[in-house]
């Protein structure tokens, strides 16, 4: 009886280390992968053209807010209105002829201590798998650095399957194959921001120099409200 209450007593004590481990994860973390699970539900709802001043989405001057950022859209990028109040913005990319699904751009931030630029360009590539299944390397991804406003700019981009969405309480997507993931992280003094562009490779490639633009033309200032 002694070695049941013994075998018992391992297993709830190593039950308690995972449970501690878990726990053990930044709050940031969760978030951003919750928050990123959330893509697929339904990204292009309230979608509305450039000039369209209701709904939640307003420009100012002809330029998107986005935090602190003052956004300038690339031609045949349309701002929508956030599908997640967790969404700083989204942005809606037409696809290319003979792509079969659209593409967006979904701005995140998460606050300051939302992990190293490594640390989420790790957990992206872990969204995607290559054709045949196994794991993307570094070598899989393109990746350039460089300062943006007084900010450190990182752009990546590469491609394969996305993986099932499986976040508990995010909707159920299936596996996307022939896509792609061209994406920006700019450290600021108040914590990384996230650019996040998905869709069929041929979309996101048709877009990378007007991703880059789009990048290259944010005015940083004053935090603004959430328009979501």
């Amino acid at each position: 009886m002694q070695r049941i209450f013994s075998a018992v007593g391992l297993t709830l004590s190593l039950l308690m280390v995972v449970f501690v481990l878990g726990c053990g994860q930044s709050g940031d973390t969760q978030q951003a992968a919750k928050q990123e699970a959330e893509q697929s539900a339904d990204p292009h709802a309230g979608m509305m053209g450039h000039g369209d001043m209701g709904g939640g989405v307003q420009l100012v001057d002809g330029k998107l807010p986005i935090g602190p950022w003052m956004a300038t859209l690339p031609e045949g990028w349309t701002a929508e209105r956030p599908a997640s109040s967790m969404r700083q913005a989204q942005i809606h990319l037409a696809p290319v002829e003979g792509d079969p699904d659209e593409a967006s751009v979904v701005a995140f931030y998460f606050g300051p201590e939302a992990g190293s630029v490594e640390m989420n360009i790790e957990r992206w590539m872990n969204q995607f798998s290559k054709a045949d299944g196994s794991p993307l390397t570094e070598a899989d991804v393109t990746r350039s650095s460089g300062p943006l406003n007084d900010h450190e700019l990182t752009f990546i981009s590469f491609n394969g399957t996305q993986k099932p969405s499986s976040m508990p309480g995010a909707p159920q997507t299936g596996e996307q194959s022939g896509w792609m993931n061209v994406s920006a992280i700019i450290m600021t003094d108040q914590g990384p921001w996230f650019f996040k562009g998905t869709g069929p490779e041929a979309t996101m490639q048709h877009n990378i120099a007007a991703f880059k633009q789009f990048l290259n033309n944010l005015e940083y200032g004053e935090m603004t409200a959430h328009h979501g």
